[in-house]
C-alpha cells in the first residue's frame, strides 16, 4: 500500500494539488486530462461513472477492477470508493425490472469481489451483512 501511496502522492503533485489535502490519491492517475483526451468524454474513469447511460457507468467500473487487479489502488479506496460503487450497480435500485442492466451488475459483482479480496475482514463482513440483511425486503 506504501508503494501506491507514494504514486498516488507523484500524481497528485503533477496535477497541481497538495498530496496530503488529496483524498484518495490513487485514483488520480486514472484520470485523463482534457488535453489527453481530444474530446472523447469516456476517457475520464468519473465521468464514465457519472454518466447517465448503464453501459458507460459500467466502463468506469471496469477501469476500477482493472486498477484493483493490479495493485493500484489502496485498501481505503477500495472500502470507501469502489464497493460502494459496486454495490449500486449490482443493486440498482432506482431502475425497475424493464430498465435493469445485467451486463452493469455483472460488472460490479466482478469488482466487488475483487475489492473483497483486498480490503479488511471487517469491511468484508460489514458488505456481506448489508447485503444479507437486504435478502429479507
Amino acid at each position: 500500500d506504501s508503494a501506491v501511496a507514494d504514486k498516488g502522492r507523484a500524481a497528485a503533485a503533477a496535477f497541481g494539488g497538495s498530496p496530503e489535502a488529496l483524498f484518495h490519491a490513487d485514483l488520480l492517475p486514472l484520470l485523463k486530462s482534457v488535453a489527453a483526451r481530444k474530446g472523447d468524454q469516456g476517457g475520464d474513469v468519473f465521468s464514465n461513472l457519472l454518466h447517465l447511460q448503464k453501459h458507460r457507468r459500467a466502463r468506469g467500473l471496469a477501469t476500477l477492477l482493472k486498477a484493483a487487479q493490479e495493485g493500484q489502488l489502496t485498501s481505503n479506496t477500495l472500502g470507501h470508493f469502489v464497493q460502494p460503487m459496486c454495490i449500486q450497480a449490482i443493486l440498482q435500485q432506482t431502475t425497475t425490472n424493464l430498465t435493469f442492466d445485467s451486463n452493469y451488475a455483472d460488472i460490479g459483482i466482478k469488482c466487488l469481489g475483487e475489492c473483497m479480496r483486498r480490503v479488511t475482514w471487517n469491511s468484508c463482513l460489514q458488505a456481506v451483512r448489508m447485503l444479507s440483511g437486504l435478502l429479507g425486503k
